[in-house]
């Protein structure tokens, strides 16, 4: 391996090597990190907080003015880690080619490359036209605060570059997610005389059923992600103590978007089957809420960057690329809302996101650093 290819593994097990769970969030560690390791290549960098021990880092490269603004985005945070995996998550281990721990796939995998490709711009000399900024944000697993903090303050922005899981192909959309929390109620009573009260995991039971009715009828998603959604009862709480009839259960639903669904739409198909329900029991009473939501993307027909992209890709792996859907949901329709032309592309695999024993491929960090610089050069070209 090469000198450079040595620097994005260490990057990246100083990465995996500083926990960053969401939830709770706490990425001004990691934020705080990069920005030294940023400083050292000489990329000027600044910490951004968004909240109480949450913080976005934010690196530019200027060029010459006058030429476009191209973001590369990563995001610091990862979901939380259960004590099953054979692999120590916060190691940063090497076995087999592959570095294990959490987030090497999702999505700190992809922000050691992009630092890769910054430091190998800087030691090139190589002169560039407009600005690269390097965004790695905090939230992206649950609220996406950070990007929509970046957001507003970094304006006019040309394009950008989102580094989540592709296998290195080029993902050009990916599905929405509305998540919901729904209550179901009953009436509290002396779990010894069931008769004299409602109980409220029961009455959730009857809701739970009629949504796997609903999300088998969707089908399967896994012939077109960008065409089928889907629907998953993700989270559950219920009752107060193991002698009490329960009052109260909730659940999260995770419900994934596609394009020709609106908000209003969904929702309605959810709690028109509770209605149904209501009907039929007397005793049944729920409500809801929306506690997150995050539209779909798709790139558009005239992407200029999808052009670039392209070119650059033959370029680089001496073939075409396959232009693909996520599988997934990311930020990717925050940057479209702002009229910034964006694709995804990045290390690893989506699959690994979220599992025990989280990987990423070295020869894939490697690729994607060569890719990440090469795309800069033709954008700021």
């Amino acid at each position: 391996m090469s000198s450079q290819d040595d620097y994005i593994i260490d990057v990246l097990k100083k990465l995996i090597r500083i926990p960053s769970f969401n939830p709770p969030g706490s990425e001004k560690k990691i934020a705080e990190c990069i920005r030294g390791i940023l400083k050292k290549i000489g990329v000027p960098a600044k910490v951004e907080p968004v909240d109480k021990d949450r913080a976005n880092v934010t690196g530019i490269l200027k060029g010459a003015a006058g030429g476009p603004v191209l973001v590369l985005n990563g995001h610091l945070d990862t979901v939380p880690v259960k004590k099953d995996w054979q692999h120590e998550p916060f190691s940063g281990e090497i076995y087999g080619q592959k570095i294990y721990g959490r987030g090497a796939a999702d999505m700190k995998g992809a922000i050691a490359a992009m630092i890769g490709a910054a430091k190998k711009i800087k030691e090139s000399k190589d002169k560039i036209n407009g600005s690269l900024i390097l965004s790695f944000v905090a939230d992206e697993e649950r609220k996406n605060s950070g990007t929509i903090r970046f957001l507003e303050k970094h304006k006019d922005i040309d394009y950008a570059v989102v580094g989540e899981p592709s296998d290195l192909d080029i993902v050009i959309s990916n599905r929405g997610v509305l998540r919901l929390e729904i209550s179901t109620f009953g009436k509290a009573g002396h779990a010894s005389n069931p008769a004299g009260g409602v109980n409220a995991i029961y009455n959730m039971n009857k809701a739970i059923g009629s949504l796997m009715e609903l999300s088998e009828s969707y089908g399967s998603n896994m012939e077109n992600y960008t065409q089928k959604p889907s629907l998953s009862v993700s989270l559950i709480v219920g009752g107060t103590a193991e002698n009490i009839i329960p009052d109260k259960c909730e659940i999260i639903i995770d419900r994934r978007t596609v394009y020709h669904e609106s908000t209003d739409d969904v929702i309605k198909e959810i709690t028109g089957r509770f209605e149904e329900i209501k009907r039929k029991e007397r005793t049944f009473g729920y409500s809801y809420k929306v506690t997150g939501e995050l539209g779909p993307w798709k790139a558009g027909d005239d992407s200029g960057l999808l052009k670039m992209a392209d070119r650059v890709y033959q370029g680089c792996f001496n073939k075409r690329p396959i232009l693909k859907d996520l599988g997934a949901t990311c930020e990717t329709a925050l940057f479209a809302a702002k009229g910034i032309d964006t694709l995804v592309f990045g290390p690893g695999s989506i699959e690994q996101a979220h599992t025990r024993d989280e990987y990423v491929e070295i020869s894939q960090l490697n690729r994607a650093c060569e890719y990440y610089y090469r795309l800069v050069k033709e954008v700021l070209s």
